[in-house]
């Protein structure tokens, strides 16, 4: 039986959303006419590689030192700004911004629509979140034993964010989840990858004509592991077990995305985009 969840789309970004290509994971197949198929057989699109010349020095420094908060995704640390020219922590920022708006409308209380058109921010974001949400809603957010969040008052409610380039990914549930989105950078694939994939698995993906698409497929599915367990990159990526739900999802171009969670989800996509002078506005 599968559970509900709802993945907010944040745009943080230049320009509109709306005219951003977004990846339909239903429709888009490799060339071969075979889907892309998640870890669990689950079908999604693998979409095209438009981020081949873009750079990331810190994903590999991320990946190589591995000496970060394990219950954070890898680009709470990075120090690039995005085309809107955000810092990624000030991305971050804006994501858990949000989130008491997200919380709100997923449990449909009845003033959800009156915290959408206010768009509560907080004045400032440290890595401990300690505060209540200003209009009383409760949403504390406490960390567990890695570090990784979660609403005090509201054990019924579990959540995750992740953020890249011009994107903040946000998902709730019902159920523990974790999700990752990651943008498609010039890295050097061979060298990172060993870091990433077992030694059989590294072995094979040296002779793949496709490194780029495969390698940013199973980072972010591995990454969205760590997030639903918890332990972050503390964890090694390279031996995970085969025991969760997974998928990727739609992502715009360029990107990748995937979930994981211990049973199948249904989710519900609603995208929103950020306006340094408007806040958050609902598009979809």
């Amino acid at each position: 039986m599968s559970t509900l969840c709802r993945i907010y789309r944040i745009y943080a970004g230049s320009g509109d959303s709306r005219s951003v290509e977004t990846r339909q994971a239903s429709l888009k197949r490799k060339e071969s006419g075979k889907p892309d198929i998640g870890r669990t057989g689950t079908e999604t699109g693998s979409g095209k590689d438009a981020g081949r010349g873009r750079t990331d020095r810190n994903f590999e420094a991320d990946i190589t030192n591995r000496n970060y908060e394990s219950g954070k995704d890898m680009s709470s640390r990075r120090t690039d700004r995005n085309s809107a020219g955000f810092t990624n922590k000030e991305i971050s920022r804006i994501g858990y911004d949000f989130l008491p708006c997200a919380a709100m409308d997923f449990l449909a209380k009845d003033d959800a629509g009156t915290v959408r058109r206010t768009a509560v921010t907080r004045k400032e974001y440290d890595a401990d979140i300690s505060d209540t949400d200003p209009k009383g809603w409760d949403f504390e957010i406490a960390r567990g034993e890695y570090g990784k969040p979660y609403f005090l008052h509201h054990p019924e409610l579990h959540f995750n964010i992740s953020n890249s380039g011009d994107w903040i990914f946000m998902v709730l549930s019902g159920v523990r989840v974790g999700i990752d989105i990651q943008i498609i950078t010039d890295i050097p694939l061979e060298r990172i990858g060993k870091h990433v994939l077992a030694p059989d698995e590294y072995d094979s993906f040296l002779k793949m004509d496709e490194q780029r698409e495969y390698f940013f497929r199973e980072w972010v599915l591995r990454e969205s592991y760590i997030k639903w367990t918890g332990e972050g990159l503390s964890r090694d990526m390279r031996s995970l077990p085969d025991d969760a739900w997974q998928a990727l999802i739609p992502a715009p171009d360029g990107y990748k995305a995937a979930i994981t969670a211990a049973v199948p989800l249904v989710c519900v996509d609603t995208e929103v985009q950020y306006d340094r002078q408007k806040g958050f506005i609902w598009t979809k």
